[in-house]
């Protein structure tokens, strides 16, 4: 089993950084399972996906 780990974290400004890990790097130069699938997907998309994420949020608008 391969648990891919994506962390999302708050910076000043509304900015953020976005990581990854694998918990066995090497299952990379295995057969390829969801989980590799899915964080080879994200990461290769995640500029798009992160952008497209704020843009629905900022369109919602804000309630207080």
């Amino acid at each position: 089993m391969t648990v891919a780990t994506v962390i999302i974290t708050d910076m000043p400004d509304n900015q953020f950084t976005i990581e990854g890990t694998l918990d066995r790097p090497e299952a990379l130069n295995e057969p390829p399972t969801p989980a590799i699938i899915i964080s080879t997907y994200l990461s290769s998309h995640i500029k798009e996906i992160s952008d497209n994420a704020m843009a629905w949020y900022n369109q919602m608008g804000v309630v207080e």
